[in-house]
């Protein structure tokens, strides 16, 4: 499938972070068209948010304490992820969506899509605003970073070659939820991998990161050297922020966090 104008904005703003690239991103999707799923579908849903109000005709869902609303770029997206299912949709813009959105819920841009994102609460409150939040949210995905500096996606080849490897790393310890990577570079220094570790808690202990640390060096021997950080989600973490926009290499399969409400509504339906 062919990438359409806010996939493309997001693969940028992934490959590429930069002011110009994730305000692309953002501003792409305050005005794009998104395919919303209605609260109220010809079957009753299981899974369903606790609605605040009678009146909030999106479809929200709910797992982990998490309250999600799906939207999609379309139609494609939509029917991928709904399986034999169909769902009737809002057409919505990207604004208008936030804005109807409850407050501490998220939004998931194509769950289960090659490209997609997880809209936390926190950017939903400043996208409302339109275009001025943008400052603030860019500000904050680029805290730390240098404007010269490249992040990009390790290719799936590679991912490929060290899943098996890094599944082996969550199945021993538990606390581990999902493991990120990508490859930086500076305007200054030679390219190195980085890697994400989510963990239950807000840090990983000295064994757990140790231990962590001593796999990595052993799938990597001879390869290119590496950092690794540690946090207990992207948005509360920032030295995990670089992955805001990458989908996760391993993750466990009983740790579904916004991005990853990628089951299929099949599941769903009572």
């Amino acid at each position: 499938m062919a990438l359409g104008k806010l996939e493309a904005a997001l693969q940028e703003a992934f490959e590429s972070p930069s002011t110009k690239t994730i305000r692309a991103f953002y501003e792409t999707f305050l005005r794009s068209d998104l395919l919303v799923p209605r609260r109220f579908q010809g079957r009753e849903i299981q899974n369903s948010a606790a609605f605040p109000s009678p009146f909030t005709d999106v479809l929200g869902l709910s797992t982990n304490d998490e309250s999600f609303v799906p939207a999609f770029t379309s139609q494609e997206e939509l029917d991928e992820w709904s399986g034999r299912e169909a769902l009737e949709p809002h057409t919505l813009s990207g604004l208008e969506l936030c804005r109807r959105v409850p407050d501490d819920w998220w939004i998931t841009l194509n769950p289960s899509g090659d490209w997609g994102k997880e809209i936390s609460p926190w950017e939903v409150k400043l996208l409302r605003d339109n275009e001025a939040g943008l400052d603030e949210l860019i500000a904050e995905q680029l805290r730390g970073e240098d404007e010269a500096v490249t992040f990009s996606p390790i290719s799936a080849e590679q991912q490929s070659e060290w899943r098996s490897e890094l599944q082996g790393i969550l199945n021993s310890h538990p606390e581990i939820l999902e493991i990120y990577g990508g490859i930086h570079k500076g305007e200054k220094s030679s390219e190195r991998y980085l890697f994400g570790v989510v963990a239950a808690n807000s840090d990983a202990s000295s064994e757990i990161a140790e231990s962590v640390q001593g796999a990595l060096a052993k799938l990597l021997i001879g390869d290119l050297p590496f950092d690794a950080y540690f946090g207990k989600s992207l948005e509360e973490s920032p030295s995990l922020s670089i992955f805001r926009f990458s989908p996760p290499i391993v993750s466990k399969e009983s740790h579904t966090p916004p991005r990853n409400f990628l089951s299929k509504l099949r599941n769903l339906f009572g």
